[in-house]
């Protein structure tokens, strides 16, 4: 639609395309005051040796089998040391209403043996040498929560499902994209401004959507806490494009050229169906009920919008080149981090789900943090194999690699997880205490988080 021009443009300071640029470079000051303020942390973090390798790729190691080896190596360096007695305990008067008013003798007898005793035994130096931790323990920075309190309780209150600090955040990405419509610029006249905004936020919707994320390297956050900007970046460039689509059919029906200006703007008709696409099957009730028509739908919809947009004005070009270097640069990342091993998995029936053990993969990944995983395995149905879920580490990291390994539970919630537990109850390879177990190919992808 931004070819055609059924009236001359008016003039302006900044031209469009210059509009859609300085936008983005703004976004990049602003990206680059939430990055300095990370800073803190992340030397905190970066303070420790283990920090350096621990949440980035998961390693392989030695399989630990037997637990006792720990025990009986360290047994006797136990140390256990006696604190004094807590005189304050026992009352007289408690010890003799108790013993029906014996003689004050035998009360502080009473007392004096059954004070409270407190022990305490030193375990962390052995916990830490067998995780191959050494050093001090680990620098602590607060967060800018806790030294803004009670102010940041304000910001972290949550309604409808976001906190104030994320709503703040919505409304000012808002608020810079309405001002980068109509700067300078009539909505009536200018309606190709939109269009051009609209395209300046593709590297963005890219950067925030991709799982090896280069902005949560910068504020050190995973990727699925900043997901929600990245879907409110989509829905704003769907209005946008609309209201580029719109002015312009109005436009053209006013000066009577509908049906010729219409039949010329074919590639800009299909890269808005391509954003439609991707913006009706984006919706949540289809996210959550069928992810994997979303997903689908999503890089069908982006590849037509791209490869149109590109043919509709050249312009688009340098904006589509910048998301394929960082589309490319995630999937090189992802490629890094994966690892095609055996895995066993083993139904749990009372839990209700599915435990897959790697005890090849023993290090690399820190608390809370989670891999996606892929069943290499025809049961688990036509694409199932194809299909890639997220599940949350289970197990402990070990810095020297000998530790039990990576360990995951799936619950039986869904279609996948249901034949991922069929699975499990096939043909047994092992047996373990309370189940069998099935060995199957697994491709880990990770740590994220």
């Amino acid at each position: 639609m931004a070819g055609a021009a059924a009236a001359a443009t008016p003039a302006t300071p900044l031209s469009n395309d210059d509009i859609g640029f300085y936008t983005d470079i703004l976004i990049l000051f602003v990206l680059l005051f939430f990055t300095v303020t990370a800073l803190p942390r992340l030397f905190a973090r970066l303070s420790h040796r283990t920090a350096w390798k621990d949440g980035w790729i998961i390693l392989r190691g030695a399989a630990s089998t037997s637990i006792s080896k720990f025990s009986s190596a360290n047994s006797s360096t136990f140390s256990v040391t006696r604190k004094p007695t807590y005189k304050g305990g026992l009352s007289r008067a408690t010890s003799e209403k108790r013993l029906g008013g014996m003689g004050s003798s035998e009360s502080e007898t009473f007392e004096s043996s059954y004070a409270p005793q407190s022990f305490n035994v030193n375990v962390v130096p052995h916990l830490r040498a067998a995780r191959g931790i050494q050093g001090h323990e680990p620098t602590r920075v607060p967060s800018y929560h806790a030294m803004l309190h009670p102010v940041s309780k304000l910001v972290t209150a949550r309604y409808a499902g976001y906190s104030v600090g994320q709503y703040a955040i919505l409304f000012g990405y808002a608020a810079l994209m309405t001002v980068a419509m109509f700067l300078f610029a009539s909505p009536v006249s200018n309606i190709k401004r939109a269009g051009f905004v609209c395209i300046s936020q593709i590297p963005v919707v890219f950067a925030l959507g991709t799982k090896n994320s280069l902005v949560g390297w910068l504020v050190g956050m995973g990727y699925e806490k900043l997901n929600y900007i990245h879907r409110w970046v989509g829905q704003l460039m769907f209005v946008t494009g609309l209201f580029h689509v719109v002015g312009y059919l109005v436009k053209w029906t006013k000066s009577g050229v509908l049906p010729i200006a219409a039949k010329n703007q074919f590639w800009g008709w299909m890269a808005f169906g391509g954003l439609v696409f991707c913006a009706i099957l984006s919706l949540p009730a289809i996210r959550r009920s069928s992810y994997t028509i979303f997903w689908h739908s999503h890089w069908i919809g982006l590849v037509i919008m791209l490869f149109a947009g590109c043919l509709h004005v050249p312009e688009c070009i340098p904006y589509c080149v910048a998301a394929g270097a960082i589309y490319g640069l995630d999937q090189l990342m992802r490629i890094v981090k994966s690892h095609w091993v055996t895995a066993t998995i083993t139904p749990v029936p009372e839990m209700k789900c599915t435990q897959i053990s790697i005890p090849t993969l023993t290090r690399g990944w820190r608390a809370g943090q989670h891999v996606r995983v892929r069943i290499m395995s025809a049961g688990m149905g036509p694409i199932g194999w194809a299909e890639a879920h997220p599940f949350t580490i289970a197990s402990v990291s070990n810095a020297s690699g000998q530790g039990d390994g990576l360990t995951l539970l799936a619950k039986r919630a869904g279609d996948w997880t249901g034949n991922l537990y069929n699975l499990s109850q096939g043909t047994p390879s092992t047996e373990k205490g309370l189940g069998m177990g099935r060995n199957v190919s697994v491709i880990i992808e990770g740590p994220y988080g």
